[in-house]
């Protein structure tokens, strides 16, 4: 009989002659639960064997590798292992490859981009350096026209004064050969006259 299966019983208001030991009446006759699943478990056989023990000092040492099966996979486990890893490294090696060659090709498309976003760039840069020089140009054509106009005037101006005196004050064999610019307006209507 267990300490599960009595009790000692120590009433204070029996007498010390009453002391005794009785039994449970209402026991549990099943089986703890946890037990039973402890004792359906099986141990498995595991992927690697454990090696012999290490007796002597030399195998501490030098770790000397017996001639038996212990410490290694089993052929066929080792043999899926290595297919498995070889399929995940061609898969590996594709996808990096695939990779590579769209990044290349992406590469080369903005490179071609590039280059002729410079050459337009330089077409352009060349083309406003021309159109600059020219209106430098333009801009001094303007005014030496200018300036020639400006003398033009004063040698028509002069002219027409000394063309006044002669015909004033000059010999007559020189008044009839000598006739004054018409002015601008007469000019003018010349040519409205000789367009229509």
């Amino acid at each position: 009989m267990g300490a599960a299966d009595s009790k000692f019983l120590s009433d204070t208001n029996a007498t010390p002659s009453s002391d005794g030991i009785t039994t449970i009446a209402n026991r549990i006759l099943q089986a703890d639960p946890l037990l039973e699943k402890l004792k359906t478990l099986e141990i498995a056989e595991p992927l690697l064997k454990s090696p012999p023990s290490e007796v002597g000092l030399k195998d501490l040492l030098l770790r000397h590798v017996h001639n038996s099966e212990h410490g290694a996979l089993d052929p066929t486990t080792t043999a899926s292992l290595l297919t498995l890893y070889q399929e995940w490294q061609r898969v590996t090696s594709e996808k990096i490859n695939k990779n590579q060659e769209d990044l290349s090709n992406k590469i080369e498309v903005v490179e071609a981009l590039a280059m002729k976003l410079l050459q337009r760039f330089n077409s352009s840069l060349q083309l406003m350096k021309t159109s600059a020089a020219d209106l430098e140009d333009v801009h001094t054509i303007k005014e030496e026209v200018k300036e020639m106009k400006r003398k033009f005037d004063n040698m028509l101006l002069q002219y027409d004064s000394l063309v006044k005196i002669m015909n004033a004050e000059g010999p007559d064999f020189l008044r009839a050969d000598i006739k004054p610019f018409p002015s601008m307006e007469s000019i003018n209507k010349q040519r409205m006259t000789h367009s229509t």
